[in-house]
């Protein structure tokens, strides 16, 4: 049945060849739409201050006082959420205006992925995309909390979507230019979250040293120019945590070791730092130990901002447990994906799509995307898949892998990156239905790079 159903819709498309745009550009509409009453009518972010959400908005309130100065506490955070938020409650104590600025990075995030798939993989792969990311919860859900996450959703594919953009044109002027657009874009992702940072190394090593992309002196400039792009922002959000962390280099938050701490301290709910200098108390856990049912609270006799103490305990601890830290490390990384439900969500009366959307994630995105991956592999060799659009898209993945395996892991980290392993998925589920079209003398997979310089429709599974 749903064979017939599927030629019936392709004899409409053939017929009719406007219709997967109309059809893609409606459901975008119902996705603005829904993002309206989600975030400005039904889930007001100012009615959900509260951990994280209350650190972003009460220091957002300090600063927005001129004649306020920054303390060491009060860079645990990148600066990018509660820069924006200071500047707007300047003018708008009510943070109307930040709701109203919410809901539109919540309705261009679409926009941005259907551009990245667009980029990558072709037109076909760029109306899907916008359809699914229009639809899908979590791209909806963190419009109503003020925190870092509905800010990358949009930044974390609108970078990877300006280099390849940038990459293609044939203007030197054009490419520089757009390769510091992705620069400052990535400097912007970097304010909100320093996983940013990985997240792009891992993504410049396969576009400069394997993607079959242009020749490797045009890459070298993209790069150069996404350095340059990117250097004014990440200079001043140093400058900015170096000056406030006593003058000790830091590059937009100092919580990293503590981060650190907290992931490789055994198995608790919540740590709490004592500072003996300041008599500040803080308190910090994952929602993924809370929501494993760990109870143990251990607590620190030094500050939360003492990097040296931080990893001085990890390292004492790791040490005293090899076997239990490589468990916990796997661990990070399974939360990522599996173990547990995004946070804030979870702990809403939204826990049932936040839940389902991550099964919707696991079974159509990351799982097709993987099968993709491994055909690949096969098919064209280590080297081959290496140098393939897919390995460049999903290669920022790596970065946040490494980044939970370092600290912790949970789904609200992983989803700003979801939109990639989503157009990677929808070019696995297009092969797989032109294969079924083709004749079965033709070859699974041929041997044209795939994605931006390929012809769009160049390889079946």
């Amino acid at each position: 049945m749903l064979a017939r159903w599927s030629a019936r819709f392709d004899a409409l498309v053939a017929r009719f060849p406007w219709l997967t745009s109309a059809l893609a550009w409606s459901i975008y509409a119902v996705g603005v739409v829904w993002r309206w009453f989600h975030v400005v009518k039904d889930h007001d972010p100012r009615d959900h201050v509260y951990s994280d959400m209350e650190i972003y908005v009460g220091l957002a309130k300090r600063l927005a006082d001129p004649g306020y100065h920054l303390s060491i506490s009060d860079v645990t955070h990148p600066p990018g959420v509660t820069t924006l938020l200071a500047s707007i409650y300047a003018r708008d104590p009510s943070l109307q205006t930040a709701v109203y600025v919410q809901f539109v990075v919540c309705a261009l995030a679409p926009l941005v992925i259907g551009g990245l798939g667009r980029f990558a993989f072709g037109k076909g792969n760029g109306k899907a995309a916008l359809a699914v990311a229009s639809l899908y919860f979590p791209f909806v859900d963190y419009g109503g909390y003020f925190l870092a996450e509905i800010y990358m959703i949009l930044t974390m594919p609108l970078w990877v979507m300006l280099l390849l953009v940038a990459s293609r044109q044939g203007k030197i002027g054009l490419m520089l230019l757009l390769g510091a657009l992705a620069g400052f874009v990535f400097s912007v992702a970097m304010a909100l979250k320093a996983l940013a940072l990985p997240a792009l190394l891992c993504f410049l090593l396969v576009y400069f040293v394997f993607w079959h992309g242009p020749p490797r002196k045009r890459r070298a400039l993209v790069v150069a120019a996404l350095a340059i792009g990117s250097l004014p922002l990440v200079v001043w959000q140093c400058a900015r945590c170096t000056t406030a962390n006593n003058g000790k280099f830091c590059p937009g938050s100092n919580k990293a070791a503590s981060d650190f701490l907290m992931g490789h301290y055994g198995r608790f709910n919540m740590m709490t730092w004592h500072d003996p200098v300041t008599g500040e108390t803080r308190m910090f856990g994952s929602p993924s130990t809370a929501q494993h049912g760990y109870t143990e609270r251990p607590e620190m006799d030094f500050g939360i901002t003492d990097s040296k103490k931080n990893i001085e305990t990890a390292l004492g601890w790791i040490r005293q447990h090899p076997i239990q830290t490589i468990t916990l490390t796997g661990e990070h990384i399974y939360d990522l994906y599996f173990g547990s439900v995004a946070w804030p969500s979870s702990a809403t009366r939204y826990w049932v799509g936040a839940a389902q959307a991550n099964y919707a994630f696991v079974l159509l995105m990351l799982l097709p995307a993987s099968v993709r991956c491994i055909d690949l592999l096969r098919i064209r060799g280590l080297r081959g898949f290496l140098g393939s659009t897919e390995a460049l898209v999903l290669s920022p993945v790596v970065g946040l892998i490494v980044s939970a395996a370092i600290a912790t892991g949970e789904p609200r980290y992983r989803i700003p990156f979801d939109s990639l392993y989503m157009i990677v998925a929808l070019e696995f589920f297009a092969d797989w239905k032109r294969a079924k079209k083709s004749s079965p003398a033709t070859t699974p997979l041929d041997d044209e790079p795939s994605g931006l310089l390929g012809d769009p429709s160049r390889s079946r599974l």
